[in-house]
């Protein structure tokens, strides 16, 4: 007797996460296999040449599994690897999304035949978003290939400029580019895109920003509506904060204090709170502002306990944010703390005013979600 659609939905639902669990499933029911199969087949992943000679079979005897694949997950491992992949790409019509590299794996891109082998994963046609992490010497001009991309994350990606002048920046600028999202952990990536047209691009997030930002925020500050600050230290960027006050969301998020120049774990964290008061307890009125992040956590050993008294007053600029006038269109604020001889100050006359704008404090590791910060790109922290 074939399972109920209802109950088979409801499954898949529950376990669309878990391949082993949807494999074993299928395995006894014709039917969930049917529905499942959208889930068990969206991504692959090749780390070996035997990977893709066993995609390319699977996909030669069952064709109709293809559409299915929308993520596609290259480790750059073995250089030999790559040198098959070209079989397997006029199968994969349907990829939307690409990742190069592994985290947590360096991989120095030294080899003829392996740097070839790139473009023709960057020509796929549906690819919407690249992700590369942890690639050194990563040619420049290979990312004006994908013009039609969306979304740019770059993971500890060491990217390397071609002999003769600044081919990246020339092509870039010569056609508009459709980025909406760019994710960088290093600022001098950024400095070598000095002419980046990107006319669609929404949302920037760059780690430990430094100088050469403000350059980048004026070329799209007419696009720019959302801004993520990693690892961010006030002294050591250059960017004038106008532009805030035309933002949608603005996130703050320091996890790595020791990055910085400064040793001290709450010298870091007090320049940090300082700046964004500073910014946000003026008297300009913030009309686009809808959202804003504020996470600050660090567990540093051997931090000297003169700090333990110390206060981030969080009630005042909840105060100020609750301030109508000044932030017309905020409905979100939320605040996640969690640092050594660090804590919050809030007053009842503070809490009132955070309740009735629906904002929300998060204190301590145990009530931080994934879901919620899944767009702050915390993979150090999750």
């Amino acid at each position: 007797m074939p399972l109920p659609k209802d109950i088979v939905h409801e499954i898949i639902d529950y376990l669309y996460e878990d391949h082993i669990s949807l494999i074993s499933c299928s395995l006894v029911s014709r039917p969930f296999y049917r529905a499942s199969r959208k889930h068990i087949f969206s991504s692959a992943y090749v780390d070996h040449e035997s990977d893709v000679h066993a995609l390319c079979s699977l996909l030669n005897k069952n064709p109709a599994l293809a559409p299915f694949f929308r993520i596609l997950h290259v480790t750059l491992a073995h250089s030999r690897t790559l040198s098959h992949i070209p079989r397997v790409l006029p199968l994969l019509t349907q990829v939307r999304q690409l990742t190069l590299g592994k985290r947590g794996e360096p991989v120095i891109l030294n080899r003829g035949d392996t740097i070839t082998a790139i473009p023709p994963l960057l020509h796929l046609p549906r690819l919407e978003k690249i992700e590369l992490l942890w690639i050194s010497n990563f040619p420049a001009t290979y990312l004006c290939i994908p013009l039609k991309i969306k979304t740019l994350e770059m993971e500890f990606v060491d990217i390397t400029m071609p002999a003769r002048g600044n081919c990246l920046g020339v092509m870039a600028a010569s056609r508009p580019m459709s980025l909406e999202s760019i994710h960088v952990d290093m600022m001098e990536n950024l400095k070598k895109w000095p002419s980046l047209n990107a006319p669609k691009l929404r949302q920037l997030s760059i780690q430990r920003p430094g100088r050469g930002t403000q350059q980048i925020i004026n070329a799209n500050a007419k696009s720019v509506r959302d801004v993520i600050w990693n690892n961010f230290d006030p002294r050591d960027c250059d960017v004038n904060f106008d532009i805030i006050y035309k933002l949608r969301r603005l996130s703050f998020v320091l996890l790595r204090p020791f990055a910085t120049r400064t040793p001290d774990v709450w010298t870091t964290i007090e320049n940090l709170w300082t700046f964004i008061s500073d910014i946000l307890c003026t008297e300009r009125v913030c009309r686009g502002l809808e959202e804003l992040n504020i996470a600050i956590k660090s567990h540093q050993r051997g931090m000297s306990s003169v700090h333990n008294d110390k206060l981030v007053d969080v009630g005042t600029l909840w105060s100020t944010l609750a301030d109508k006038s000044r932030f017309p269109r905020l409905r979100r604020v939320t605040i996640f703390m969690e640092a050594e001889g660090c804590s919050t100050m809030i007053t009842k006359e503070n809490l009132h005013a955070v309740v009735s704008k629906k904002l929300i404090l998060l204190e301590g590791a145990g009530l931080l979600h994934k879901k919620l910060c899944k767009h702050l790109h915390w993979h150090d922290f999750l």
